[in-house]
């Protein structure tokens, strides 16, 4: 690997190299499995998926190796995640890392994604309104959805590891205890805000729309997961002005 990736990396975020290792580790599967995410999106063998926010690809590698014939993008704003990712994802030929422009826009078209993925992504985006608008400007309408994965608020992931849930074990549970003193300190978006910045990118606009477009998913101890489908509204705009020609 390149010195500047092998140590700590001036990228974005203050990422370093213990970082890195962090994201890698085994661990994080106890509690925050992405094969739950697939499954709950009803993810096809052969959509698309486009991962935002990817890191290291700690959703889109197990998710383009389950589905060869699906095609993945994989996008982040940081030039050293975007380059261990390809040297992760060099054996998987379904998989397209794409580094990000800006925080608020992604280089993709319009209507063409099955599933966009946000994992722990959230509470580090100073507009997040800007990026779900582009998730949802992305997605196939009246098909597309969106997951969107985050930190809990400290109290609530508390009393979801007491209840347990489906996929609870004690394995798991003892590394939620783990993971919620970690929690308590980290950066959390309540859940009644992220349900206003989905609301003011589109996805609904009423009640009734939310209650329609709107998924509450209780399968992770430490996180929240949402999924929110595109759905036609009549002051949509589908007209497709992006131009792909210009990629390499």
């Amino acid at each position: 690997r390149d010195p500047e990736i092998a140590s700590p990396m001036p990228d974005l975020l203050g990422l370093t190299a213990e970082r890195v290792e962090a994201l890698r580790s085994v661990e994080r599967y106890r509690t925050l499995n992405p094969t739950w995410i697939f499954e709950t999106v009803n993810a096809s063998a052969e959509c698309v998926l486009v991962d935002v926010g990817t890191g290291l690809g700690y959703v889109a590698l197990p998710f383009a190796a389950k589905y060869p014939k699906a095609k993945v993008y994989a996008m982040d704003i940081l030039p050293g995640m975007i380059s261990l990712l390809r040297e992760d994802a060099a054996d998987l030929s379904n998989v397209e890392c794409r580094l990000m422009k800006s925080p608020t826009s992604l280089d993709f078209p319009t209507g063409k994604a099955d599933v966009v993925v946000t994992c722990q992504v959230h509470h580090e985006l100073d507009d997040p309104v800007a990026l779900l608008r582009e998730c949802r400007r992305i997605l196939k309408p009246d098909l597309g959805v969106l997951a969107l994965v985050d930190w809990k608020e400290p109290a609530a992931a508390g009393k979801e590891k007491e209840k347990g849930g489906e996929h609870s074990t004690s394995q798991q549970n003892d590394s939620a205890d783990d993971d919620k003193k970690k929690t308590s300190s980290r950066r959390f978006v309540p859940e009644a805000t992220i349900r206003e910045h989905l609301r003011d990118a589109g996805f609904f606009a009423d009640a009734e729309e939310e209650h329609a477009a709107i998924q509450r998913h209780d399968l992770f101890p430490n996180h929240l997961f949402l999924t929110a489908q595109k759905m036609t509204m009549d002051h949509d705009d589908d007209d497709d002005d992006y131009d792909d020609s210009s990629r390499d």
